[in-house]
């Protein structure tokens, strides 16, 4: 197990159940260098792999700057994509990899859930 991380409590915005998954500890946290374009390089466990957080019954993603799931008629589409992503426990240590698969579902989910353009394009980054 990885002292650097520790469960964080979330609730779901798409489900309203509470769930945990992994953050880095900010002690843990080290800066080894920062590329001209602002991209920083880490010893250890990488912050940027756990920002987006998955709600392991739905796989649906939670970002910190999403909104709450709006109903209507957008609900039956994110129903119909949601039964087809794949399950994979994103709850524990991520690879670059995983975090990649992470990020690009919550920008499917931000997508279906009508998040502002900035907040997409974050995800982006």
């Amino acid at each position: 197990m990885h002292s650097s991380l520790y469960d964080k409590r979330y609730r779901c915005l798409f489900c309203g159940q509470e769930f945990t998954n992994k953050k880095p500890r900010a002690s843990s946290i080290r800066q080894i260098r920062r590329d001209p374009d602002f991209c920083g390089h880490y010893q250890g466990e990488n912050p940027y792999f756990y920002e987006v957080a998955v709600c392991p019954p739905l796989r649906l993603c939670l970002y910190s700057r999403f909104h709450p799931c709006k109903e209507g008629e957008q609900g039956k589409d994110r129903k119909r994509v949601y039964k087809k992503i794949r399950h994979k426990d994103y709850t524990g240590v991520r690879t670059l990899e995983d975090a990649l698969k992470v990020f690009k579902l919550a920008l499917l989910c931000g997508n279906l859930n009508q998040e502002r353009k900035g907040i997409l394009a974050r995800l982006c980054l």
